[in-house]
């Protein structure tokens, strides 16, 4: 069996080494992987666009593509996989939005009868800030969080009322971190620019800053 494992941490690590040990694996790839899996297993440089796998997949004859990270189930990979008729281990896109969006998630979970916490959505700063105050008018404490990938850093655990109001800024600004740092919240520098403006529009200083230098870096 020939296998493509596809990330880059420790998760992916764990399984290439697993997979390493198995004598029906005749060939093993990962991409990107990292110098740690490069012992054990080929590393290759795709995309990570669900096309350019399966091409990969396709040429090499790949047997199974197995996907770690969240952000290439999010975008469809393991669709365009099975859509050539190799195997993928991994949910569809759509079944990945339980994961890539946590408003998708709820609204599947109260469509579902599925218990979980009661919550709200909001597009702009003043509706959540209103909403905030009242839960805590009404003696129930927040959780904010930011919509979409952030690598483990879109979910504020509010103290008290003044952190859940200042939490959406933080998180914003958190998802445009994690997109400076290359952790698979998005590729698109608009998308992170706009999490940066409206940290800062909020008044987070380091947001302001750090959208001036995204800005400085696209006029070069």
């Amino acid at each position: 069996m020939r296998v493509l494992v596809l990330g880059s941490g420790g998760r992916e690590h764990a399984i290439c080494d697993g997979l390493n040990r198995s004598k029906e694996v005749t060939k093993l790839y990962c991409s990107p992987g990292n110098p740690g899996i490069a012992k054990i297993a080929e590393c290759v440089t795709l995309s990570g666009e669900g096309e350019d796998i399966a091409d990969f997949a396709e040429k090499n004859n790949i047997d199974l593509v197995m996907v770690g990270p969240e952000a290439p189930l999010v975008k469809g990979v393991t669709d365009a996989v099975r859509a050539r008729g190799i195997a993928a281990f991994g949910p569809s896109g759509k079944a990945a939005q339980l994961e890539g969006s946590k408003d998708f998630a709820k609204k599947f979970m109260v469509e579902n009868n599925i218990p979980t916490a009661r919550y709200m959505s909001f597009t702009s700063a003043e509706p959540a800030l209103e909403y905030v105050r009242s839960e805590y008018a009404a003696g129930r404490e927040v959780v904010v969080k930011a919509d979409g990938l952030a690598a483990g850093k879109g979910v504020i655990v509010a103290a008290n009322q003044q952190e859940a109001e200042e939490g959406d800024s933080e998180a914003q600004y958190n998802l445009g971190v994690c997109y400076l740092n290359g952790e698979g919240c998005t590729q698109d520098r608009a998308k992170a620019a706009r999490w940066f403006r409206k940290a800062a529009e909020q008044g987070n200083g380091d947001a302001q800053a750090a959208l001036a230098e995204l800005e400085q870096d696209e006029e070069e």
